[in-house]
């Protein structure tokens, strides 16, 4: 039994992750080649997060918005809820101030209030950076739109990161596929147990005589 134990020990060692597992990492650019959405988003300054989810804060001004929208979808989310948190940075030498929304499955840009998530409450400052929180139900996709918050502001640059946790405490994620030397170590593992179960089966063989 020592044995196995040691054994599982060695194998759970080797698989744990880091506590939150980046699902994207990118930049983006604001053209005026990008689709548009008319009007934007509110900026009501409340950042939405795991312990308060937002309701949709309306919308504001009239013009055409340059928008992004990329998938941050964690693979796990098929199966669970996902905690995701999504940070960006202004990197436009217009000063662009693009802002970040999250949506599940769909943006609609005729209606931004649809499957809306919740949003960074303002647009990050030249060079500054922001953060916010949105949980995605299992069987759900993550949307992130970035868009642009005012016209001529164009190109507007950005970059971000989305990380996915297991709970509003910040639990660890595990990856969907496992990289090279992990499975090493799991096959390790596995062996080592396999063979303890054998050995520990011979010795407790026992024969009895009629």
């Amino acid at each position: 039994m020592k044995k196995i134990l040691l054994a599982l020990a060695a194998t759970s060692i080797f698989v744990t992750p880091a506590q939150a597992l980046v699902v994207v990492s990118g930049s983006g650019t604001l053209t005026d080649s990008d689709p548009t959405h008319n009007p934007r988003i509110n900026r009501d300054g409340v950042v939405s997060t795991w312990a308060a989810p937002k309701t949709f804060p309306g919308t504001f001004g009239s013009g055409d918005f340059a928008y992004d929208t990329i998938n941050g979808t964690f693979g796990a989310n098929a199966f669970q809820d996902i905690f995701y948190q999504i940070t960006y940075t202004n990197d436009s030498v217009n000063d662009g101030q693009p802002h970040s929304t999250a949506y599940a499955n769909l943006f609609n840009p005729l209606d931004l209030s649809e499957n809306y998530l919740g949003d960074s409450g303002s647009s990050p400052l030249l060079g500054e950076t922001l953060s916010y929180q949105v949980i995605v139900s299992a069987g759900n996709e993550l949307l992130v739109n970035f868009s642009q918050n005012f016209g001529g502001a164009l190109p507007s640059e950005y970059s971000y990161t989305i990380e996915a946790f297991s709970d509003a405490n910040g639990g660890e994620m595990f990856a969907a596929v496992p990289e090279p030397t992990t499975w090493a170590f799991m096959i390790f593992g596995f062996g080592a147990i396999g063979g303890a179960l054998r050995r520990n089966r011979k010795t407790n063989v026992k024969v009895s005589y009629a």
